[in-house]
């Protein structure tokens, strides 16, 4: 299973990046390439996405990728996958298998509003096993320039969603209350 942001373009490779990187107890945490708000109103009104270094785009954004990964290599991407992980999980360029996302019930459907939901789905796969490999040089996709719902301390204890996610990372938690398997009819093969 492959999770996109709706403004998001993707790479003609994209999915087969995903698919050529899939690996059994894994799942995959891209990026995005972050276009200015020029950028954005070029590809708007209809032009080609740019997946290069040189491309107009913030790169120097905590939530967007380098410039370094800016452009596709599958070679690189093999190695740095197989790398210890780190950086920002997003759910905006993420995909994991199947049986692991229906282990773990999915994301946590007490959170509400803007924030949290994909870090906190990404600590429970970790906690029930599940590594994270990183894509870079891969699964290129521009994310389109609009005002962040972001809020300024992305941490803030204060904000519910956090609180679940905190839960989760100190106490272990595997699997959600609410979530995937209260949709059992959508769960039909």
């Amino acid at each position: 299973m492959v999770l996109i942001d709706g403004d998001m373009l993707l790479h003609p490779a994209f999915i087969a990046d995903h698919l050529a990187l899939a690996k059994p107890g894994c799942f995959l945490q891209g990026g995005r390439l972050k276009a200015t708000a020029a950028e954005t109103a070029r590809l708007l009104a209809g032009g080609r996405p740019v997946f290069a270094p040189w491309m107009a785009g913030h790169f120097r954004e905590f939530d967007g990728t380098r410039r370094l990964y800016a452009f596709r290599q599958p070679a690189l991407a093999r190695w740095k996958a197989r790398a210890r992980s780190g950086g920002r999980v997003m759910s905006c360029n993420m995909s994991f298998w199947r049986a692991d996302l229906l282990r773990v019930n999915g994301f946590d459907e007490r959170m509400e509003g803007y924030g949290a939901e994909d870090r906190e789905l990404a600590a429970r796969l970790a906690n029930a096993g599940v590594r994270r490999r990183q894509l870079k040089w891969a699964a290129l996709a521009v994310h389109l320039w609009h005002r962040s719902r972001a809020q300024p301390d992305v941490d803030d204890l204060s904000l519910p969603n956090n609180r679940l996610f905190h839960a989760t990372r100190t106490q272990g938690v595997t699997r959600c209350v609410q979530g995937i398997d209260s949709h059992r009819d959508l769960l039909q093969e």
